[in-house]
Parts: C-alpha cells; sequence; structure tokens
C-alpha cells in the first residue's frame, strides 16, 4: 500500500542537506542541517538560491513551521571511529575497514572495494553498514573477527532503517528490501509503484509505515508505505 503524501517539482532542497528527524513528539524535517561543500554558512546560504526552512510532517500534510537553524559541518561516516565495548571500527584506507583495541592493536581487516556510507550499527555482535560508490552494498560483519555474514549487493546503500529487527534498504531498480538481518536474505521487496527510490533516499520508520522519498522524471514525492506484517512470521 503506498500513500503519496506531498509532491513537489522543484528541487527546493538537496535531500543529503537535510534531515527528517523524531523530535519532542514531533516528525521535522529540516531543509539544511548540514552544509559539507562551502567554508563559509553565509556563502552558502547566499549562493545556493535555496529557502532554509523547517517543517513539520504530520498526518495532515507537510506545514512550514518556520527558518531552519544555522547548518552544521557534517562528519561523514568514514571520517568517523565507531566503539563498540573495546572495539574500535574504523575506515584504514579509502575501501579498508578495521577494527583494532583502544590502544590501536589491530584485530581484523575487510576490504570494501567501495566507499563507506553510512553510520555502523552493532546489534547483538553483528556490525550492520552500507557502501556506495564503485557500486555498492549493504553488509552484516561479525565484530569478534570480521567475519562476513552476508554483502547484498544494492548497487549502492547510502541510507537504511531498522525495522521490527530487519532491514530496509534500496536497491538498484528503485524499490526497497526488507532484508533478515541474521544472513541478509531478501524477505520482502517494497514498491512506490511507478516512482523509484535512489540509495541516498532518506528512509525512516515509525510503527508500522515507511516514510522515504520517491522520484519520477519530473516530480518528487514524500510517500508513505505501508510495511508486510507477513514478513514478521
Amino acid at each position: 500500500m503506498l500513500t503519496e503524501i506531498h509532491p513537489w517539482k522543484s528541487a527546493w532542497f538537496h535531500i543529503n542537506d537535510g534531515e527528517c528527524v523524531a523530535r519532542d513528539e514531533k516528525i521535522l524535517l529540516n531543509t539544511a542541517r548540514w552544509y559539507a561543500f562551502f567554508d563559509s554558512v553565509d556563502y552558502w546560504r547566499k549562493s545556493s538560491g535555496r529557502p532554509f526552512d523547517l517543517f513539520e510532517i504530520t498526518d495532515t500534510g507537510i506545514h512550514n513551521i518556520g527558518a531552519a537553524p544555522d547548518p552544521e559541518r557534517r562528519i561523514f561516516p568514514d571520517a568517523r571511529e565507531y566503539r563498540f565495548g573495546d572495539n574500535v571500527v574504523r575506515m584504514a584506507s579509502e575501501f579498508k575497514m578495521e577494527c583494532v583495541t583502544p590502544a590501536g592493536e589491530r584485530r581484523w581487516q575487510i576490504n570494501l572495494k567501495s566507499y563507506l556510507y553510512t553510520a555502523i550499527a552493532e546489534k547483538n555482535g553483528v556490525i550492520y553498514f552500507g557502501t556506495a560508490g564503485n557500486g555498492g552494498r549493504c553488509w552484516g560483519v561479525s565484530l569478534a573477527d570480521g567475519r562476513i555474514l552476508f554483502s547484498v549487493n544494492t548497487g549502492g546503500t547510502e541510507n537504511y532503517a531498522w525495522w521490527n529487527d530487519r532491514l530496509i534498504c534500496a536497491e538498484r531498480k528503485g524499490c526497497l528490501l526488507v532484508l533478515d538481518r541474521n544472513n541478509g536474505n531478501a524477505l520482502a521487496t517494497l514498491s512506490a509503484g511507478k516512482l523509484h527510490c535512489y540509495d541516498n533516499s532518506p528512509l525512516r520508520v515509525v510503527g508500522d509505515w515507511l516514510y522515504t522519498v520517491a522520484f519520477d522524471k519530473t516530480t518528487k514525492y514524500a510517500v508513505a508505505i505501508a510495511l508486510p506484517q507477513q514478513t514478521l512470521g
């Protein structure tokens, strides 16, 4: 089931600059959360020619609630270190991920063959992340020894979402995959009808609904997709 919430024809914000979050029992869309490619906030605002607004998403639509605060400089996922207990996971080089002790002693290293594009999450001793550029995949890797549990070829995973212990990410044909987090098996494919989702489409799950951005040739849509209950069995 697909519900189109809000279409807009002009590219009034770049989705990588924006952020959609739940805060104070509201769902907020900030069109200017990050700036990453300019040294000056003022230059970024004046040169882009785009509005910088804050929106609230409700069941009646998307409502402008005022100006966005000044954007922050983004720290990209591959420039961060991720600490899980006494394990530190980081990128050793462009494509190589490593796990080290707090003192810097290497425990394991794997070659991703593409860039880390998402933050790294950990559940029950497994780390999850997405890569893009030079192709891309959705990954599950053992934190203890670097053993690859699954590596699903999506064409690029810049975002993923959790739903009842499942992973949701875009795939190369413009649909969305619901993956078993234990082995990466596809449990369902979600379609936005004639619209296409891309590897950088934002994904947010609220209850049993997935909220994302999808496209056709001329228009972007904020959409809600009902998640299939049969995958929970």
